[in-house]
């Protein structure tokens, strides 16, 4: 995952992905910390915890907020992060506008841009059409029922009407497989 980063101009992930799982979203593969991409936070209503990886180490790596709904407070206290705001329309569904969001992100010069974010984000950008290339990696590791399943059979809806495997690696038990979509 850190050597993907490396690769990539920027990150998009969620808040919600922020805030459940506190990741940094930097490469920390020795030398190559300083390649670590910009993240671009899609936060429709600035509900990123103060205290995230992503806050905390926001002036050592850029960070912007794709936001809608206006909290001066809270962009008055990220501000003093470093971090960039851009107001962000929404879609017909009330969500943060997918492609307006990337057409923003390439005024900001991003081009090489990676979605590493939850199943909702990632559908949402699956089903928009927006991804190119899709790694999905999956874990020798347990989830529950619920989870599993239904990410499952989301993603295999979606994968199996607009891809092309072109390949799968064993990861000493975990996979990942690599998919072109475009």
């Amino acid at each position: 995952m850190h050597l993907l980063r490396s690769q990539h101009d920027c990150i998009f992930t969620s808040s919600k992905t922020i805030n459940k799982d506190n990741p940094k979203l930097t490469c920390r593969i020795k030398g190559l910390l300083s390649t670590s991409p910009s993240r671009i936070i899609l936060d429709k209503n600035l509900l990123i915890k103060n205290n995230s990886h992503i806050i905390k180490n926001a002036k050592s790596f850029r960070t912007f907020v794709f936001y809608n709904k206006i909290n001066n407070k809270k962009i008055n206290f990220l501000k003093r992060f470093n971090i960039k705001f851009y107001r962000i329309p929404l879609d017909k569904n009330n969500n943060i506008d997918l492609k307006y969001s990337l057409y923003q992100a390439k005024k900001l010069g991003f081009s090489r841009i990676f979605l590493e974010s939850g199943s909702i984000l990632t559908i949402s950008f699956l089903k928009e059409k927006l991804v190119d290339d899709f790694k999905l990696f999956i874990s020798k590791k347990k989830i529950g029922l619920n989870g599993k399943s239904n990410i499952k059979n989301n993603l295999s809806k979606l994968l199996k009407k607009k891809t092309n495997r072109i390949e799968s690696v064993n990861l000493l038990g975990d996979k990942l497989i690599t998919y072109k979509l475009k």
